[in-house]
């Protein structure tokens, strides 16, 4: 802190000079001792200077003798590339054993007075000032594990605990033990001209030595001092100690696997008053090992990576703003396109982003646990940091395209087409029926034989309630039900996730010999994080539980949950292994789900396409002002409103194929498609909604209240209801001249870029589908989308917390409350465009 002290210990410096000068060596170690409790600060006739000047001819035969404090090359990075060019140690074998995977570190120890108490082998309790580990084996000095330890003494503890040593740092050839190799120190506290040169990051500036202590309380004693202890003892005026201590180890894998460059010990010194030592004061130390290799090539392919299929994403985005200009019927880039645009880029570069990290952490996670020899290591905390900001950024992208695609599927125009005629009419109906499916085939009729979309729409009051009069909607309402409870259905269960992924990374499962041995299935312990179940546990074999597997260790011989405290998480190991089983449980999911439960239980898309026959309803989607998606409902037999005999008679007859199938076209069971329309056909479909949007009694508009079709005018409501449906049914039937379409298949291009090739003016476009085209206005279409924002969420939670339960219960709160948010705006959306009661949606 820069206050003077006249130091009781260096008043002998001129007889400990002397002695030193006549060959004494425990002198010239004495005298060592004072320059390093002087923290190596050189000034004239101290210390530091008088050990410099007689010790130099020892020093110029460095490192041999054992006179040797400080590295005389002026600049520290050229020290540094002297010894890392010229001295490599070979650590361990080219299997990890017991006993090869250590660190072997030696320690020359020195007293107060310098004498040299002998060549120890030391372990990482001795290089701070922490309690002891509750571990047998000593983590920190295994290859390849980031160690780091933080606790909190008494000052009155570290004050009177032991004497006062110093110590030169060794490391040992695995192959040969007395092949040493001297390890430089790095002391945070060397003032050099004023300037604190080993706290910058210019290593040029950096000087490094070779002794250190851990704690000073001699030499801030002065010579006449009044400060006592209880015991009349006197008290230092100030009182150093090592507040934090890190070994790090670097790698050099390019030649010789397995070798290391000399470890680098990095030191911080702290300081207490005599105020401090009487108020009892707790301070915080730390003590850290960490393991660096070079990896600018990997973080080089990975921005490489970044940048190409960014550009990739961008190309990408551009084809898809222009598909959905070009579906919405747009002629100039407006705000709206830009928009678009950005959003289109948001979504494809958090996939690039989340791709390139995901497989970066994989590799690392993969190659670094199952080497038995060094030729990779884990990212260091920059480079983890770098990789998590990119992890941060895709997450907040992938969450702004998918409030993009919440806003898209709760704003389609829909609505449901009722085939239905009035009973008093059936007989005609069925004619006409009848006849209409013998020439839908024929796309293009004559125009003397259609009228136009005006004429067709032309209907009076009495005619309008005549035919509304024989129809009921409980089929309409039926379809519409359904629709709602499908809208926000998933591909994956977010329980069976939910379970899935907690099992396998937080589950330990612990067989008993009898189990193991005697098959014996009746009783066996299962852990989770949090809870016991059963807590008798007779061996240890851990066969999942693999959250213990991303520690930052390579390999482990004891229990992790007793080195957790120790050894710290690897962010990226834990993003690896995360998103590998949140990605595989719900793989899972989709492949049982698509080859076994839809194929052999249930198909709820298909069966939504059924019950649009059955109901003789049709849906009609549009998601822009031209494009969306048609599901073909009309049944085949004319009617649907039939009692229960007519109806088993109805499916008996297309069982037996005894009439007409089900498709658009006849002789054919296309259903669904994907549509490209006419400009008048949403022109035509705004046109009838006016009277509920346009009207000036305000509490009864549509907009007004809700989404609440109870409050609204129901005379205009059916009104409007019935010329839609009058509208979409009669273009469905090619009734207008001016709006008409034609059916068929998309070319390859068209279905692998997703982009329409011809352009639309009079006639439209039914696309021949796979039956589940129309999925994409559903949560289940967008599986990827929702699966990849969960995988997102899931992992920027776990960075930031480092537990995979927490961020697992997380998700599937947030996976939820959107999964309500979507059922609840689509169901508004359908009584805003559906005209559905909202009374009778369940």
């Amino acid at each position: 802190n820069g206050e003077s002290v006249s130091s009781a210990f260096f008043k002998g410096i001129s007889s400990c000079m002397n002695k030193c000068e006549d060959g004494n060596i425990a002198s010239c170690q004495l005298l060592a001792n004072m320059c390093t409790l002087l923290l190596y600060k050189i000034v004239e006739t101290n210390a530091c200077a008088e050990f410099r000047r007689i010790a130099k001819k020892y020093l110029l035969e460095c490192p041999r003798k054992q006179l040797w404090l400080y590295y005389m090359m002026k600049k520290a990075n050229g020290i540094l590339k002297k010894i890392y060019i010229e001295i490599m140690c070979l650590i361990y074998f080219s299997t990890l054993t017991q006993e090869s995977s250590k660190l072997h570190i030696f320690a020359m120890k020195y007293a107060l007075n310098g004498t040299f108490l002998g060549l120890i082998k030391i372990k990482s309790d001795d290089l701070h000032l922490c309690q002891e580990s509750d571990v047998d084996e000593d983590i920190a000095f295994t290859v390849g594990t980031r160690f780091e330890r933080t606790c909190t003494r008494s000052l009155q503890y570290l004050w009177k605990s032991s004497e006062l040593f110093y110590y030169d740092l060794y490391l040992a050839n695995n192959q040969n033990k007395s092949e040493l190799y001297p390890i430089p120190v790095i002391i945070r506290n060397i003032v050099l001209n004023g300037e604190f040169v080993n706290m910058g990051k210019d290593m040029s500036k950096w000087r490094l030595v070779r002794r250190f202590f851990l704690r000073d309380h001699i030499s801030g004693i002065e010579d006449e001092t009044n400060l006592k202890d209880i015991h009349n003892q006197p008290v230092a005026k100030v009182f150093r100690y090592v507040s934090e201590i890190s070994l790090k180890i670097r790698f050099k894998s390019e030649e010789i696997p397995g070798t290391i460059y000399p470890p680098v010990l990095t030191i911080s010194y702290a300081e207490a008053t005599p105020d401090d030592y009487m108020k009892d004061k707790k301070v915080t130390m730390k003590f850290s090992v960490s393991y660096e290799l070079n990896q600018e090539s990997t973080m080089k392919s990975v921005k490489i990576a970044v940048s190409v299929l960014s550009t990739m994403a961008f190309a990408w985005s551009i084809l898809q703003t222009y598909s959905w200009f070009r579906r919405s019927g747009k002629h100039a880039v407006d705000l709206v396109t830009l928009g678009k645009f950005l959003v289109f880029m948001s979504g494809n570069l958090s996939t690039v982003f989340f791709i390139v990290m995901f497989f970066t952490c994989l590799y690392w996670f993969s190659f670094f646990k199952r080497q038995d020899v060094i030729y990779t290591v884990l990212p260091t905390q920059v480079q983890e940091d770098f990789l998590s900001v990119y992890i941060g950024i895709a997450f907040a992208l992938k969450a702004v395209h998918l409030i993009h695609i919440l806003f898209v599927q709760c704003s389609i125009d829909i609505f449901y087409i009722d085939w239905e005629r009035p009973r008093v009419r059936a007989s005609s109906v069925s004619a006409r029926v009848a006849t209409t499916s013998k020439n839908v085939a024929e796309t293009s009729a004559g125009a003397d034989t259609k009228k136009s979309s005006g004429n067709l729409l032309k209907a009076t009051p009495d005619k309008i309630n005549a035919e509304m009069a024989g129809v009921s909607i409980w089929r309409t309402y039926y379809a519409a039900n359904e629709w709602a409870e499908i809208q926000s259905k998933r591909k994956t269960s977010l329980c069976i996730q939910l379970f899935g992924v907690l099992f396998i990374l937080n589950v330990d499962f612990t067989f008993t010999a009898q189990m193991c041995f005697e098959n014996c299935v009746s009783c066996y312990p299962l852990k989770i994080q949090g809870m016991q179940f059963l807590s008798k546990v007779m061996c240890n074999k851990n066969v999942l539980g693999f959250e213990s597997s991303t520690l930052a260790a390579l390999k482990l011989n004891f229990p992790p949950e007793d080195v957790h405290k120790y050894v710290p998480y690897s962010t990226c190991c834990r993003f690896a292994l995360g998103v590998l089983v949140y990605l595989s449980v719900a793989i899972l999911q989709v492949v049982v789900r698509k080859g076994l439960y839809e194929r052999f239980v249930e198909d709820k898309l298909q069966q939504y396409v059924d019950l649009c026959s059955v109901s003789n309803v049709s849906v009609f989607i549009l998601v822009t002002k031209r494009f969306g998606y048609y599901i073909h409902g009309r049944s085949t037999h004319g009617k649907a409103d039939v009692n229960m005999k007519e109806m088993h008679e109805f499916l008996r007859k297309e069982e037996e194929d005894l009439c007409g199938h089900r498709g658009l076209l006849p002789d054919t069971d296309q259903q669904t498609f994907q549509i490209l329309l006419p400009p008048g056909v949403h022109d035509q479909f705004l046109r009838l909604l006016v009277p509920l949007t346009s009207y000036t009694q305000a509490a009864d508009r549509m907009q007004g209240v809700g989404g609440r079709l109870a409050k609204v005018d129901i005379d205009r409501v059916a009104n409007t209801h019935y010329m839609l449906n009058k509208f979409l049914s009669g273009f469905i039937d090619h009734s207008f001249k001016d709006l008409d379409y034609i059916v068929k298949d998309r070319v390859m291009l068209e279905y692998l870029l997703d982009i329409e090739c011809y352009e639309v003016a009079d006639r439209g476009y039914f696309y021949n589908d796979d039956g589940r085209s129309f999925s994409s206005v559903l949560f289940y279409g967008n599986e990827s989308i929702l699966l990849l924002f969960d995988v997102l969420l899931f992992s920027v939670i776990d960075i930031a917390s480092s537990d995979y339960v927490l961020s697992m219960i997380l998700t599937f709160v947030v996976a939820k409350a959107i999964q309500g948010l979507r059922r609840s705006a689509g169901r508004r959306n359908l009584v805003r465009k559906a005209l559905v009661d909202e009374r009778f949606l369940t």
